[in-house]
This record gives structure tokens, sequence and C-alpha cells, in this order.
């Protein structure tokens, strides 16, 4: 018990010692493999000898219990071991292929979309600025205009942009950006929200990965200058960081790894003649960013993914607004496996591919286990039922162990984020 214990303790400690840049591979797989192994020995603890299987109501709430666990348990470890792969952030990746770029005569014509439905005007007229300081200048950029204001369309003659308001809202976020690819002419179509501002050079460093021809689409991460309701809320904003931070800084660099680059929607430049290929933007998608980069890797599309933090937006400012934006996530995400276009049933993917994407759609169904665990102490109260038997050695043994492991190494797997 002791060497489990002290294992499970010391190694996150010794290899958090290491500079990242100077961590070798086989001391982030041994981490893995300690995880996995730890997590095996409490599952099958847990199995074996800690039911509570004394009657029909304790059975039915320690296997449920158990079920729970094994899924948030599960669920969780996909992740981190699908970091198994050599992985970077794409940084050094961009930097060098915009110096080949430079080198090079390409200078394709940009469509910068800016598609808008509503939002403030000095919300979006702080887009409009950032766009009309980008450094490229072989660029034409386009409001599109869901709501159809007077006061939008003097904003963009203002700032030298091209206005169109189509007739009809069908297809969304969609639909609008199809219209507007409709009258773009651009061999490269860069999208913004309308509450993102971009970096000067926000197309000069995302063109040159798009000097191979079989690169589609060129994400980057969504960072935001105000904190998320939560954080505000609890006073917490120089401590914590919004949790689109794991996904920006770990998840896709190993999404990247693996060929499965998530499209977020907003700061990224595709191929005009890539989303031609695909039909646009998915229309019936409710995450159609999601659902189109999904369609475009099965196409045979690369897509590829660069952590330098290029444009910046607004976060969810009520607490309404965030959980309304994480409902559409989820709804989005688990709405993508029904349609052709999605992980599970379009053709092309490979099936680590699949495997990769469908990771992402499981996030969302951990929330029935949570509650499951959130609600089960209420078992002992009110039922009198203890859900599972165990010991101080028994938890000591193999609930400890992993604890501290995951407590240790989390940080260190998802770059402090």
């Amino acid at each position: 018990m002791d060497v489990v214990i002290w294992l499970a303790l010391l190694w996150p400690i010794l290899l958090s010692r290491v500079p990242e840049e100077k961590r070798p591979l086989w001391m982030r797989r041994s981490l893995l493999l300690l995880l996995s192994l730890l997590s095996l020995r409490y599952l099958h603890w847990r199995c074996t000898e800690s039911l509570n299987l004394e009657s029909p109501t304790s059975t039915f709430l320690s296997l449920l219990l158990l079920t729970a666990e094994a899924w948030l348990l599960i669920s969780g470890l996909v992740p981190i071991l699908l970091s198994w792969k050599p992985y970077g952030d794409g940084r050094l990746a961009a930097i060098k292929a915009e110096a080949q770029w430079e080198a090079s005569d390409w200078r394709p014509w940009v469509d910068v979309l800016i598609p808008t439905c509503g939002e403030p005007l000095q919300v979006l007229e702080r887009c409009l600025q950032g766009c009309n300081q980008l450094i490229y200048k072989n660029r034409t950029l386009w409001v599109l205009d869901d709501a159809g204001r007077a006061e939008v369309k003097e904003l963009a003659a203002q700032y030298g942009c091209c206005y169109q308001h189509r007739s009809g809202c069908s297809g969304a976020k969609a639909g609008n950006l199809n219209a507007g690819l409709a009258n773009a002419t651009g061999e490269l179509v860069a999208v913004f929200d309308a509450d993102f501002i971009p970096q000067k050079h926000f197309l000069n460093r995302c063109i040159g990965l798009l000097l191979e021809p079989n690169v589609g689409l060129v994400q980057t991460p969504q960072c935001f200058f105000n904190a998320d309701p939560i954080m505000r809320n609890l006073g917490l904003e120089a401590w914590l960081l919004p949790d689109e931070e794991s996904f920006y800084r770990w998840i896709e660099p190993v999404r990247s790894a693996w060929g499965a680059v998530v499209c977020a929607g907003t700061s990224f430049v595709a191929r005009r003649s890539a989303l031609d290929d695909v039909g646009g933007f998915i229309e019936n998608a409710i995450s159609e960013d999601f659902v189109t980069g999904t369609a475009l890797t099965a196409k045979g599309w690369r897509l590829l993914y660069t952590a330098e933090k290029l444009s910046a937006g607004l976060a969810a400012e009520t607490m309404l607004d965030f959980v309304r934006q994480r409902q559409r996530w989820a709804a989005g995400t688990i709405q993508a496996l029904r349609l052709p276009q999605g992980p599970l049933r379009v053709k092309g993917l490979s099936m680590k591919q699949r495997l990769v994407y469908l990771e992402g759609a499981l996030h969302w169904f951990n929330t029935i286990p949570r509650l499951i665990l959130l609600l089960m102490p209420l078992s002992i109260g009110l039922l009198g039922v203890l859900p599972v038997h165990f010991t101080t050695t028994a938890l000591l043994t193999n609930l400890l162990p992993l604890w501290l492991a995951f407590l240790l190494s989390v940080g260190w797997l998802n770059r402090g984020s």
C-alpha cells in the first residue's frame, strides 16, 4: 500500500519539475500508464469488494453508484489517453509557414465574413474597427446582417464594409454565412463573430498554413476579455481561467494530432473551394461549425490548429446567457450524432477520427452520472442504505492513490488550464 501511495504522489511531482519543452514523450506516457493502472485498480476494488448486495434496494443503489463512477472515470480517461500520441500547439508551425508564405508570391483575396443578428451596435463597431485594421490588404469585409438594421448598414459603410441583408433567416448563422458566400468571390474566407476582435496580423499568421493545397481550414483559439458570470459572481477572476482554456490549450492540440480538429465557429480561415466541396456551412445543424468541420475532414481536407491567441471576444455576460450557450453547445453536439454529416454517419472518417470526435460528445452525457453522485448521499439519510461498503484501509489503498495522482497530474497534462 505504501509503495502505491508514494508512487502516485511522487511521480507526478517529479515530472512536473521538468519544463514542458524538455519533457520527453516517455514521461507523459508513463504518467498516462500510472493513471490508467490506478483507475483499473480502483474499479476492480469497487466491483469485487465494495458493493452492497444485502437487499434489492441496496443492490440497485450500489450498482447505480458504481455505474456512475465507472462512466465518469472511463470517460475522463479517454481524453487523457488520447494524449499518448505526440502533439504540439501549432504555434511554431504557423510562424514557419508565415515565413514561407512571405517568401512566396501567393496573395489570395480574403473575404472576411462578420455575421450579426441584433448585437449591440458598440460591440459590432469594435469588431469592425479590428477587422478594418488587419494588415493584410487583399481583403473584403462583409457585414452579414440578419436583423436588417439601418444603423448597421450605416456603420458598415463608415468602415468600408460591404453590407448584406437577406430575406428571411432560414438556416440561422449557417444560412447567413452561406448567403454571404453566394456573393463573395475570394479564394479564402475568414469568419469572426460580431463580438470578436482580431489582432492586426491575424490573416498574415494564418494564411501561410494554407500554402499546402490540402489544408481546408485553420482554427485559432477563442479567448475573452471579460470573465464569465460564474467567475465574476465568485470574485475569482484573478484565480480561475474560463473552462474554454482547457479546450484550446490541451484538447484541440491533442485532436489536431489525430486529424480531428474542431471548427469553433469564429476566428478561423477556410479555403473557399473546401467549403464548396461540402456545400457550404451545414444549415440543418445547431452547431454548424462542428458539423461543417467534420464534413470537411471526411472529404479529405486537413484542418489545422494554432494555439496562438489572435483574437478576443465577449464571454457570456449573464448567468442566463451562460446557461443558454452551454445548452446550445450540448444540443448541437448531440444532434450532430444523428446528422449525415456528423461523426457517426459521415463517410470518409477513419475509426480513430470518429473516436476523437465522439469523445467530445461524451462530455455532454456526464451530467447525469454527476447528478447521481450528488444525490446518492440522500440514500443514507432518507432510506438508511449505504450504497458502498468500505474500510479505512480500502480507501487509503485504492481511492487515495488515484485521487492524489489525478490531483497532481491534471494541471501538468492540460498545460495549466
